[in-house]
């Protein structure tokens, strides 16, 4: 039976607005189909809110093409609620960016960047979240892939957390379609954790563990380029060997958590008394190095271990008692006594050592006719 009716289809994508054909095209096909005739349906607010087809057609075809509708549509629902929850229980961020726009973002993503689902979403351009130093990048890449070019699918950037806090992520964004529409999905994996550890990592192997002082390698680079920047500027450089006198009675007898307390204070009083640009580390128990850098001539580097030397001899307050410790500090000039760095610290030892032969606590610049040939102090020697 050949029926006419006014058959209304809602739409669920704006695209589909413009396209309502398709959707009748199994009833175009029947034998049944007697005329089409479509016109805009302006509901409430002047909107147009669907289409209006005017057909004959089967009732076994009407009833067929509303079922497929239906049950699309609830698809598409079913698969929309799936990705949503993932993205809300999901461990990591995730983002969907279409139009320049974020069009989705979830809970994990709202917490590493300080800011609700209503904040991001609002947001004119999302690279406003990154890093000022690593936008250049982020915004090119972007560009890239909205172009459909190939582009690293996984990258390690800065975003801004809370508070203009700077997070280390890993991104990892692709091209895709949703509703008829290109769009840009991705994962925010927070490498802030992971970063910090590394940068412990790497801090432990450069640094004394106990003073946090530069240790013996880092110390030797940090010398090395104080002389490459010397013979390139032509200035000087002062190398001072800074050893503690009689230090160990102090560890055998008051234990060493006394020590290790001395060393501590010997370290940051040795720091708050040099430049910016000046470098101190430590080398072995009770020894430590200077880098001045960079001097004019022997009196500069003269007053400064002279000032380390005070430092140095102040009293420190134990739980028990105060204690007094004093220094032997030897001084080599590059490139007056040496132009290898081997040559130099043994330039600086000697001229330490000769300090403890006059009777500790003093200063000694290296001499090369006064130290020429003179023995280094035996182990067995007191300190």
């Amino acid at each position: 039976m050949i029926v006419s009716l006014c058959l209304w289809i809602a739409v669920f994508l704006p695209a589909a607005l413009a396209l309502p054909a398709p959707a009748l095209d199994p009833a175009l096909a029947d034998e049944n189909w007697v005329g089409l005739s479509l016109c805009a349906v302006v509901g409430l607010m002047g909107l147009v809110g669907g289409v209006a087809a005017h057909t004959h057609l089967s009732n076994l075809r009407l009833q067929r093409l509303l079922r497929d509708h239906a049950e699309a549509r609830e698809a598409l629902r079913e698969s929309e609620a799936r990705l949503r929850a993932l993205a809300d229980t999901a461990g990591v961020g995730i983002f969907m960016i279409q139009r320049g726009r974020l069009t989705l973002v979830n809970p994990a993503l709202c917490a590493l960047l300080g800011r609700d689902e209503a904040a991001l979403m609002a947001l004119n351009d999302p690279i406003s979240l990154v890093h000022p130093d690593d936008r250049a990048v982020a915004r090119a890449r972007a560009q890239a892939r909205e172009r459909g070019q190939q582009t690293p699918q996984r990258y390690e950037i800065r975003l801004l957390g809370p508070e203009g806090r700077e997070a280390w992520v890993e991104l990892s964004a692709a091209r895709v379609t949703a509703g008829d529409r290109p769009a840009i999905i991705g994962t925010v994996y927070d490498l802030t954790e992971r970063r910090q550890i590394e940068e412990q990592i790497r801090h432990l192997a450069h640094h004394d563990a106990l003073t946090g002082l530069p240790n013996r390698a880092l110390f030797s680079d940090r010398l090395q380029q104080a002389m490459a920047r010397a013979e390139r500027d032509d200035h000087r450089v002062a190398l001072l060997f800074v050893d503690l006198d009689r230090f160990k009675p102090i560890n055998d007898t008051l234990g060493h958590a006394v020590g290790d307390l001395v060393l501590q204070t010997v370290a940051r009083r040795l720091r708050a008394s040099l430049r910016a640009s000046d470098t101190v580390g430590r080398v072995g128990g009770d020894e430590f190095v200077v880098v001045l850098e960079p001097v004019n001539d022997v009196s500069d580097a003269v007053t400064v271990a002279r000032k380390l030397r005070r430092s140095v001899a102040l009293p420190i307050a134990t739980e028990e008692r105060d204690v007094s410790v004093s220094s032997s500090i030897g001084i080599a000039l590059y490139p007056d006594h040496a132009t290898t760095e081997v040559m130099l610290c043994q330039c600086a030892d000697l001229a330490m050592y000769a300090a403890k032969r006059a009777g500790r606590d003093g200063v000694r610049l290296f001499d090369p006719e006064e130290m020429a040939g003179a023995p280094r102090e035996s182990s067995s020697t007191p300190d």
